[in-house]
């Protein structure tokens, strides 16, 4: 698992694996669970065209401890979106869809069975926490992953890992960025046990970097029944600004533990730990929340590409954004499979054509911000991974969410 700041995947919120400074390294809770390899895509999300299709797959977690139907969902969605508006370059699209179960065995095991028994072309909008052994193997079969969580975890890097949006460095270095405007000055940090140990450090780094104080760094359980006493250390400690490594459910947990316990200051959460449906709960009316994200707000219809994912979901999932498990984290998904469909039409890629091609179509990527849904992404033979620093903004004010400007925000050095 990862935490891209924070957000274990939990349970029925499956990605929350990634919290302000903090999910950062939930990626490497890797819980193991009953393996479980579905796939799923028939002839029927063809939208109706005819003829042979463009082979992909994606890896998410969908059962076990962490996982959620919804990444297998939205899968489905993209495929039929794409077909239903002409496929790529005019081919239907067929995207395959494994489930690791949390296990990175698991993950391994189905990694090879997409590059050695489907033979796809490419892994996009991946969301397992096994990035590293699952980029070993497909980068021996020459094969990209492309988005998604697992592409932007820290140690998953070389020349065939194309990350789609910024990373967890970026995200925790971001969030310190705005609590010091904001002007905090001490930080308080409560991170997932077992999971998240390397946030500390983590922390220190972004504290140094701006000169703020961590003031407190807190190893909390999934499982405790109450979060009083950290709590009262954070309060005690006299930090101002506090972000959590975790889960939603456990995110939402603390964030009301420590107002019962004094605490007035600033939250900043990685907006994967943040439940969508805060905004209902009347004990968030005054609660200052600050989420930062790699990819745009998913609430945010600004765009028309940020429109096309509300309307796609709508059309073929219906129910999805009302379901207590829905989460920011699908949004990195989304982009993954945008940032593909990118490099394919640049390239002409059709059902004959080779990840070799796939990688020749990347290599045109300059900038690009698919009309606003992640910051601009450059990639080049040099370094095949180059988001630029940005990040996105938004708050929970006054009930409400807002997103803090149509744009990314880019970090500088």
């Amino acid at each position: 698992m990862e935490t891209r700041w924070s957000s274990a995947r939990t349970g029925p919120s499956r990605k929350p694996l990634r919290g302000v400074a903090a999910a950062l390294m939930l990626g490497l809770c890797l819980l193991v669970s009953a393996c479980s390899s579905s796939s799923h895509s028939s002839p029927s999300d063809n939208g109706g065209l005819s003829g042979a299709p463009i082979k992909v797959g994606t890896i998410q977690t969908v059962t076990g401890p962490t996982g959620s139907k919804l990444s297998q969902t939205l899968a489905g969605v993209w495929q039929k979106w794409v077909n239903t508006h002409g496929g790529i370059n005019g081919h239907p699209v067929q995207l395959i869809v494994l489930d690791d179960a949390g296990n990175p065995s698991q993950a391994l095991s189905v990694t090879r069975k997409l590059v050695t028994q489907d033979h796809v072309v490419a892994i996009i909008g991946t969301s397992t926490y096994a990035g590293p052994p699952v980029l070993k193997v497909a980068s021996a079969a020459h094969v990209p992953l492309i988005g998604g969580i697992t592409a932007s975890e820290p140690g998953v890097s070389g020349p065939y890992a194309y990350q789609a949006q910024v990373g967890l460095i970026t995200l925790n270095r971001a969030a310190f960025e705005i609590a010091k405007s904001l002007g905090v000055k001490k930080w308080g940090d409560f991170y997932c046990s077992p999971g998240c140990q390397n946030v500390p450090a983590m922390d220190a780094q972004s504290a140094k970097a701006t000169g703020l104080t961590d003031a407190y760094e807190g190893a909390v359980s999934f499982t405790a029944p109450d979060y009083t006493g950290p709590c009262l250390k954070m309060v005690g400690s006299g930090a101002d600004a506090a972000t959590v490594a975790g889960t939603a459910v456990m995110t939402k947990q603390i964030v009301k533990a420590c107002q019962q316990s004094g605490f007035k200051g600033d939250w900043m959460l990685n907006a994967g730990v943040a439940s969508p449906f805060w905004d209902k709960d009347p004990s968030f009316a005054t609660t200052k929340i600050h989420l930062i994200s790699d990819v745009w707000p998913w609430f945010d219809t600004s765009t028309p590409a940020r429109q096309e994912f509300q309307d796609a979901m709508a059309k073929y999932a219906p129910g999805m954004t009302t379901d207590p498990s829905y989460n920011a984290f699908i949004a990195d998904e989304w982009v993954g499979f945008q940032m593909f469909k990118k490099a394919a039409e640049n390239v002409k890629l059709g059902p004959n054509s080779s990840s070799a091609d796939v990688i020749k179509g990347l290599a045109t990527i300059k900038n690009e911000t698919l009309g606003g849904l992640t910051g601009p992404v450059t990639y080049d033979t040099s370094a095949s991974s180059h988001p630029d620093n940005c990040y996105y903004q938004s708050e929970l004010k006054n009930g409400k969410w807002v997103s803090d400007g149509s744009t990314s925000t880019c970090l500088n050095g």
